[in-house]
């Protein structure tokens, strides 16, 4: 669903990697299908017949979350003049 466009290296800083992009110019990286992953599942469970809420729930892929200026654009444009938001979350992951 998500890629960044640019050339994956095999190794970092620690070594090789277990895990590496096969698709020429194409990487997920920073997270990028961690969040995927997290808000299709979410998406999935509060789309069920099983929860039911009184409103809207908008699922948002935030391009730039690396800045938080994706959100900004999103929730500050074309989110916000066509529906009220009163709680949006976001998340974004961190190596520790």
């Amino acid at each position: 669903m998500d890629a960044l466009t640019c050339v994956e290296s095999p190794s970092n800083l620690l070594g090789a990697k277990k895990v590496c992009s096969l698709t020429e110019d194409a990487a997920h990286l920073c997270g990028h299908d961690f969040h995927q992953a997290i808000l299709l599942a979410v998406a999935k469970v509060l789309s069920s017949d099983s929860v039911v809420f009184p409103g809207n729930i908008y699922f948002c892929f935030e391009s730039g979350e690396e800045t938080g200026e994706g959100v900004d654009a999103m929730v500050g444009g074309p989110i916000k003049q066509q529906t009220q938001l009163h709680v949006p979350l976001r998340l974004f992951v961190v190596s520790m």
